[in-house]
């Protein structure tokens, strides 16, 4: 009960405080791949799930774009310097008590400008979801999930696809603009 309570909260925090710069214009994803050349990628928080985070930037880094990741400070270790890219770390401080990004984390990430941002956190979390709302981006993607049509403006459909297949059919979808 107490668990359930803690997600509505968290939940109204979110809309309160990370929607509120959101605006509703239209937006035109023909081509939004092959254009955009910077790309922040968030972390899976389960380091078994980092050979997806691996697939992805590397496709990235093939297809000539600039990617950055965002993660955990817990999983550095996991990557061991196999990815090519620009690290922002996060750690147990940066989540609020209702596991919302800190005006730390936020105010860090707010300077900086990606193209697109991409959220593959397969797990219901506000957090990545709070996160990839803070960041400077037009386009914002992750896996459909509970509350998914809040945080991403294009998500891919995990119906009926192994999770370990997610990240292919991900990069699929992406090849497809």
């Amino acid at each position: 009960m107490f668990e359930n309570l803690t997600k509505k909260i968290s939940l109204y925090l979110f809309k309160k405080n990370f929607l509120k710069n959101r605006t509703s214009e239209i937006i035109n994803f023909n081509k939004f791949f092959s254009s955009s050349k910077s790309f922040v990628l968030i972390a899976p928080e389960n380091h078994e799930e980092l050979n997806d985070l691996k697939l992805v930037s590397e496709f990235l880094i093939d297809s000539g774009k600039s990617v950055t990741i965002i993660l955990n400070e817990s999983l550095k270790n996991y990557l061991s310097g196999s990815i090519k890219s620009d690290i922002i770390a996060y750690n147990i401080l940066d989540k609020t008590r209702f596991s919302l990004p800190s005006k730390e984390i936020t105010s860090k990430l707010a300077d900086k400008r990606w193209d697109v941002a991409i959220d593959l956190n397969t797990e219901n979390g506000i957090f990545s979801g709070a996160l990839i709302n803070c960041l400077n981006c037009d386009y914002r993607i992750g896996f459909s999930k509970e509350n998914s049509d809040l945080y991403y403006n294009f998500q891919v459909n995990r119906g009926g696809v192994q999770l370990t297949d997610l990240p292919r059919k991900l990069l699929d979808s992406l090849a497809m603009f």
